[in-house]
C-alpha cells in the first residue's frame, strides 16, 4: 500500500510536467504528419548527421537499447540547460514519427508502429518530464541564492530531484519495454494488424 501512496504522489508532483511533455509531443507528430515540408530540413539534416558519423541501423536489443539510451540520456540531463537540449531532441524524435507517416501508407505503417510507438512515445514524454522537473529544481535554487534567501527549504529541492530520477527510471523501463515488444511482437501483432484493413 505504501508503494501505492508513492506512486501517486510522485505522479501528483508531476502531473504538470507529463502533461506538458505529452502535449508537445503529440502537437508534433500531428504537425509533421501534415505539414511533412516545414520538417523537412530538419529530418534531412539528422539523417545526414547520422550518416556521416558512420551510424549503422541493427536491429538487436542491445544496439536499440545503447541508441535509444543516448537519446534518454540526452533528454534528461538536457535539464541542466533550461530544458532546451531536451526539447529538440523530444521534437525530432517524435517529428520522425509523424514525418514517416506521411511517407508510407497509413494501414501498413500503422500496423507495424501501434505496438511499439506509443510505449516508446511514454518513455519519452518520462525522460522529459524529468528534464522540466530538473529545470524547476535549478530555478527555484538559482533564485534563492540570487534573493539570498535564508530560509532555503532543501528537503523539498531534495524532494524535487528524487521525482526527477524516479520518472526518468519509469521512462526508462517504458524504453526496454518498447524495445523488446519492436523485437518480438510487432511483426506478429502487425500482420494481424494487417488483416483488418
Amino acid at each position: 500500500m505504501r508503494g501505492d501512496n508513492s506512486t501517486k504522489n510522485l505522479l501528483s508532483h508531476m502531473k504538470y510536467h507529463l502533461l506538458l511533455a505529452a502535449i508537445i509531443a503529440g502537437v508534433f507528430i500531428i504537425l509533421s504528419y501534415y505539414y511533412p515540408s516545414m520538417f523537412e530540413n530538419l529530418i534531412l539534416f539528422e539523417t545526414n548527421r547520422s550518416s556521416a558519423s558512420g551510424s549503422s541501423t541493427e536491429f538487436t536489443f542491445s544496439y536499440i537499447f545503447l541508441k535509444n539510451m543516448r537519446v534518454m540520456l540526452g533528454i534528461y540531463l538536457g535539464g541542466l540547460v533550461l530544458s532546451i537540449p531536451s526539447l529538440y531532441l523530444l521534437i525530432l524524435n517524435n517529428c520522425y514519427i509523424g514525418y514517416n507517416g506521411f511517407f508510407i501508407q497509413f494501414k501498413f505503417y500503422f500496423s507495424y508502429m501501434i505496438a511499439h510507438t506509443p510505449i516508446e512515445i511514454v518513455g519519452l514524454i518520462c525522460a522529459t518530464a524529468g528534464a522540466f522537473r530538473i529545470t524547476q529544481t535549478e530555478y527555484i535554487l538559482l533564485r534563492s541564492i540570487r534573493d539570498k534567501t535564508l530560509n532555503l527549504n532543501k528537503p523539498a529541492l531534495k524532494g524535487m530531484m528524487m521525482d526527477s530520477i524516479k520518472i526518468f527510471l519509469i521512462g526508462i523501463v517504458f524504453m526496454i519495454l518498447a524495445i523488446y515488444v519492436e523485437l518480438n511482437l510487432t511483426i506478429p501483432f502487425g500482420n494481424i494488424m494487417m488483416q483488418y484493413f
